[in-house]
């Protein structure tokens, strides 16, 4: 992935932590919700992981970013509304084999879902 950054016909290319500091930097709204969804394709979990914080994704971003294979991203985009909104029993399920006991425990206290507790049965030490 690459990423220049162009004003006028002056262009300088980012590298991932400055792509990661102009994403934090980067307003939440809605019309960036394209850019949030290529940012959220990237290879590099720590940009994927700035992506997972943006109040204003859209749900094909949320439900991309709910199935990632990186902890850190799968513990930021579990706390965001539109993952709570879209999250289904699959994702649960998925959450709970590939994330840590402290996501675990947020899912469990703050996803409203009666399929959770069949789910956390099976994990040890909850």
């Amino acid at each position: 992935m690459k990423m220049k950054l162009m004003i006028n016909d002056i262009s300088i290319d980012l590298g991932i932590e400055s792509i990661k500091d102009f994403i934090l930097f980067l307003s939440d709204k809605s019309n960036y919700q394209e850019f949030y969804h290529e940012m959220a394709l990237s290879n590099v979990s720590s940009i994927r992981q700035s992506i997972a914080i943006k109040t204003e994704l859209s749900e094909t971003t949320a439900k991309l970013l709910l199935t990632d294979k990186d902890i850190d991203v799968l513990e930021s985009i579990i706390e965001n509304n539109v993952a709570h909104s879209i999250i289904t029993d699959d994702d649960i399920e998925y959450i709970i084999i590939h994330a840590s006991q402290s996501t675990i425990k947020y899912l469990a206290s703050n996803i409203k879902n009666s399929r959770i507790l069949i789910y956390l049965k099976h994990i040890k030490n909850y």
